[in-house]
């Protein structure tokens, strides 16, 4: 009757340590999913400030070609110095200056 007992005691001991081992396992793939998405977050802004200094360059650019600032973004559009207007800058046509625009803001 011992025996009976202590092998019901490690089949209960083995069935909670597989369960914890399952647990554990889909926790850490939550984690993964996580920093998966912060990861691509920081990408996501990298792309955006990388295309925001790419304008500037344009920008300046066009400052130093036609001795002005350029009217608004469309303009750079429509002498083929860039393919798309980015919706998420200002641009100040007085100073040549672009500002993010707030997450929130819309538009």
């Amino acid at each position: 009757m011992r025996a009976l007992g202590f092998v019901s005691l490690l089949m209960t001991l083995g069935i909670i340590a597989f369960m914890l081992m399952k647990q554990t396992g889909e926790a850490q793939q939550g984690v993964s999913v996580v920093q998966g998405k912060v990861m691509e977050d920081k990408a996501a802004d990298a792309m955006a400030l990388a295309s925001e200094v790419q304008l500037k360059a344009v920008i300046s650019q066009f400052h130093e070609e036609k001795q002005r600032w350029p009217a608004s973004l469309d303009e750079l559009k429509a002498a083929g110095l860039i393919d798309i207007v980015p919706g998420n800058v200002d641009y100040d046509p007085s100073t040549g200056n672009l500002t993010p625009k707030a997450s929130g803001a819309a538009q």
